[in-house]
């Protein structure tokens, strides 16, 4: 997968309808003791969409064993300077026609992120310390249910939802020194990025077997709901080397509202031959 531009990821074989931020933080939300097994795709089949092409990653999440149910829950405390805490419960289900999963995650708590970094000027020299303050708040989870209809035909419904609100406040100090790496001046910054990021996706499916060399129609409908706003504020303030303020260096505030919706239908004669 290494050097491709567009690789995909899918959970139980239905692509996931999230990018960057979003599909990492999603991604983290699922526990390994769900997980089944993780298949790599590197040459996508014709049967998935065109942007699969840069190939496609396959989580498959546990279902359980046949005439059986489990219920597993945990919870662990990452230790730092905030702290946070995430709960996970799975619940398991396979009997007879019905095959069920329910998956709650939820993390609570925060980060601290530290960042020290020199910029080089012809005239000056500019070491940067950043000190931030992350939420690590989440919630996620994960619905699939399956019946079988007939020995031939099983249906069935997945949803995968999350909650996020990756808050930062962050402070930032840049100690300016002249060409004799003496301190000229300092810039103090203190921004807060609030954000609030929804995400629903739902995706109804059947699939039929055909016959009994491998011929397979599936139907697949999936609806995303995509939410996410953000304000954006900071203030920058100068100071001298003997730290009495200046004056306002730069401040601003942004604000953004993203809101997607979609709906798509899928149909799939699938040909295989062992």
């Amino acid at each position: 997968m290494f050097g491709r531009d567009a690789v995909q990821v899918m959970i139980n074989g239905r692509l996931l309808p999230l990018i960057g931020e979003e599909l990492i933080r999603y991604l983290n939300s699922i526990a390994s003791s769900d997980i089944k097994k993780i298949e790599i795709i590197s040459a996508p089949p014709a049967k998935y969409d065109a942007t699969g092409n840069g190939g496609l990653l396959n989580i498959i999440l546990k279902k359980g064993q046949i005439n059986s149910w489990k219920n597993t829950t945990s919870l662990s405390t990452n230790f730092n300077t905030y702290n946070f805490t995430t709960l996970n419960n799975n619940l398991l289900y396979n009997k007879e026609k019905i095959s069920f999963s329910l998956s709650l995650n939820k993390t609570n708590g925060y980060l601290r992120g530290l960042e020290d970094f020199q910029v080089y000027y012809p005239n000056s020299t500019w070491d940067i310390n950043i000190n931030s303050k992350d939420n690590q708040e989440d919630f996620a989870t994960r619905l699939l249910l399956d019946y079988k209809v007939s020995n031939k035909t099983t249906i069935g419904i997945q949803y995968l939802g999350s909650i996020a609100n990756p808050d930062i406040e962050d402070k930032t100090i840049s100690n300016i020194f002249n060409q004799n790496n003496v301190l000229d001046s300092l810039l103090i910054n203190n921004g807060n990025n609030l954000q609030e990021i929804k995400n629903h996706s739902i995706n109804f499916h059947s699939i039929t077997n055909i016959d009994t060399i491998g011929r397979t129609i599936s139907f697949d409908i999936d609806y995303l709901i995509y939410n996410s706003g953000r304000n954006h504020k900071f203030k920058t303030n100068s100071f001298s080397s003997n730290n009495i303020f200046q004056n306002v260096n730069a401040s601003a505030n942004t604000l953004s509202d993203l809101n997607i919706q979609n709906i798509s239908f899928k149909q799939i004669l699938n040909i295989h031959y062992n």
